[in-house]
C-alpha cells in the first residue's frame, strides 16, 4: 500500500506556535487558501491523522474538511 497524504482544512490562519508544534512531529506543509488554511502531511497512518486533528482541535481550531489520499509517487518513489 502506498503512503498516504492527509489534508486538513481549518477556518482562518494557524497560529505560528501551532505550526511549529505540528512541524516538530510531522513533515507538514501549511498553505493559506482564502480565509482557510490547509495543512498537508505526507506518509501518514490513521494514528498520525488522529494526532494532527487532535492537535488542531486542542489549539482551538475548527477543522472543516479532511481528505486522505494516496501520496504522489514523487513523495515515496518506486517500491
Amino acid at each position: 500500500m502506498p503512503p498516504l497524504r492527509c489534508a486538513l482544512t481549518v477556518n482562518g490562519p494557524l497560529a505560528s506556535s501551532v505550526v511549529d508544534m505540528i512541524r516538530k512531529r510531522f513533515d507538514a506543509v501549511v498553505t493559506r487558501d482564502g480565509d482557510r488554511t490547509v495543512l498537508t502531511v505526507d506518509d501518514v497512518d490513521q494514528a498520525a491523522v488522529r494526532a494532527a486533528t487532535t492537535m488542531l482541535w486542542d489549539s482551538g481550531h475548527e477543522v472543516v474538511a479532511m481528505s486522505v489520499t494516496p501520496a504522489p509517487a514523487a513523495v515515496w518513489g518506486p517500491r
